[in-house]
Formats: C-alpha cells, structure tokens, sequence
C-alpha cells in the first residue's frame, strides 16, 4: 500500500522565514569581514517592527538596521499595503516536517561555532554519504556533546532496518572515516564563508539550487573500499 507522506512548508515570506532570513544575512555581514566572528543573533517582528537581539564579538562594523531592512525589501515588502515596508520599519519550519528527530534548536543566526548547527550539517553529509554507498537506504544520525569537550559524548545511528550490514559496523565506519570535532566540521564544511542567508529559507538540506557542501557525496569511494577490504 502506497502511503502519502506531508509537511508544512512556508515560503521566504513567512513572518519565521523573514527572522530566519534578517538573522543569517546579518551573520553573513560578519562573516564577510571577520571569518572569526561569534555571532549568536535572534529577531522579532511584528506590525511593521523589527527587533534584533542577542550576543555578538566581532572586529567588524556592520550597519546591523540597514541589513534588517534591505533584507526585507528584498523579500517583496516594499510597501505599507502589505501591511509591512522595509523602507520604513526597525521555530521550528527547519525540521523537516517531524520526518526527522530533531533537538529543537533553531539554525538562523548562529555562527559556525554553535554545534547545533554546524553538527546537523556534518550529520546530514554523513549519513548521505552512508547511503550514496548503497549501506543503507536511509539512515538518521544523533550527535551528543558536552559543553568544552570537542569530541562527541556519543554518535548514534539509526538506518530504520533498511542497513545491509549491521549498523554496529557502520558505526565503526563512520568513526574511521569521519570527524565529528567542531574544528574539523567547520573546516571540512567550508563553514567560515558568508554563506548562510540562501539557506534561510526553502530549506537547508536537499537543495539543488544552491552550494550546500553537507550535499557532497565525496566519501562514497571511501567507504567502498572499507567494505570490499573487509
């Protein structure tokens, strides 16, 4: 029996996708000057009113309300009919639906260094390079960390008995071929780059219309040759 499976989605207009769309351009503003900016950016809005808020170190200069409002403009309000003017103003849509478990933080406004972002990409790039080897038909990774500690307190896999080996060894193969410290995620990922705005609405996995390194099947060899070594 064929089974119709539906989410939620809401376009870059949506009230949630435009603070998730101010917040990742202002991160982007950092990071274009200071790749080593810690950015930690939240935003409200309302009728007409827009409130930035939250923690941000940084040897940039950003003009923070002019981002706020040019992204605004952007998105279509232009005007005060829409009941919102870009030119004269001040979470959960990213999980997928409920198809994939989640720790409930949301990704927008949080630099590189916020391993409930930066872990979730690696996540996404491992466990599709686990099924781009033909592994598993599907598979879901759960990171763990403790705050200081760069190694994961523990990585749990999950293939919903789709694996054709048994998940104990491709757990072993993750850990060999993989690095789940923030500093090798962030390198690997490419993650000190402005790039994080284009994912802040339609999506951050499976788009085909944007770079999103954590889309790259470039381990796919590696792990076949672990397989047929073994």
């Amino acid at each position: 029996m064929k089974k119709l499976f539906t989410s939620e989605s809401v376009t870059c207009g949506h009230p949630d996708k435009m603070c998730d769309q101010i917040s990742d351009a202002i991160l982007d503003a950092y990071l274009k000057q200071d790749e080593n900016a810690r950015v930690a950016c939240e935003v409200c809005i309302s009728s007409n009113m827009v409130i930035i808020i939250g923690e941000i170190t940084s040897t940039a200069e950003v003009d923070i309300k002019s981002i706020a409002k040019k992204t605004i403009v952007d998105i279509g309000y232009d005007n005060d009919d829409l009941g919102f003017n870009g030119h004269t103003c001040q979470i959960i849509v990213d999980t997928y639906g409920g198809y994939a478990h989640h720790g409930g933080g949301a990704f927008s406004g949080k630099d590189y260094t916020k391993v409930d972002r930066t872990a979730s990409y690696y996540a996404r790039y491992v466990a599709k390079n686990i099924v781009a080897s033909g592994l598993a038909k599907k598979c879901e990774i759960q990171v763990s960390y403790a705050i200081g500690v760069a190694t994961p307190v523990s990585i749990f896999i999950n293939t919903f008995n789709t694996s054709k080996i048994e998940e104990a060894e491709i757990s072993k193969i993750i850990n060999n071929l993989f690095d789940f410290k923030p500093s090798s995620m962030i390198e690997k990922l490419r993650l000190k780059r402005p790039i994080y705005k284009q994912y802040a609405s339609y999506g951050h996995f499976g788009r085909e219309d944007v770079e999103a390194p954590w889309e790259e099947m470039d381990m796919v060899s590696k792990i076949k040759e672990i397989i047929k070594n073994n």
